[in-house]
């Protein structure tokens, strides 16, 4: 009997929802552009017109793309947690513009932030992180 090697997906993701401001979160992490896209329209609440005209920006080690609310935090490889409260934050300022929240309530983003932090941290899977550039 041949030995079949099981093949690690080449990505990790999972879903947040923030029941206060009804929002999505996605996060995707690895793999392919092409490949994010694909599984984009598949399992987030966004159209795949507006999943095909995404992007990958260049040089940037991740990247967070937001629509009405909704956000998906996409990384080619492995993030260190400073880039990921980076497009936490991303999120965070979009979905309160989205809102209509006033700028002058910097409290309700930090707890915002704070909170979803938290909530990706307990989620994600080692393997989505890596230690920092010393």
């Amino acid at each position: 009997m041949k030995k079949v090697d099981k093949k690690e997906p080449d990505h990790r993701s999972f879903w947040i929802w923030v029941p206060i401001w009804n929002a999505n979160l996605y996060v995707y992490v690895g793999g392919e552009f092409s490949k994010f896209q694909d599984w984009a329209c598949k399992n987030t609440s966004f159209p795949s017109d507006r999943v095909y005209t995404m992007q990958q920006s260049n040089g940037a080690d991740a990247t967070t793309y937001g629509r009405f609310g909704d956000a998906i935090i996409y990384s080619a490889t492995p993030m260190e947690r400073a880039t990921l409260v980076h497009e936490l934050l991303h999120f965070v300022l979009n979905l309160f513009r989205f809102k209509d929240v006033p700028d002058n309530d910097d409290e309700a983003r930090c707890y915002l932030l704070e909170y979803l932090y938290r909530e990706v941290i307990e989620k994600m899977p080692k393997e989505m992180l890596k230690e920092a550039k010393k």
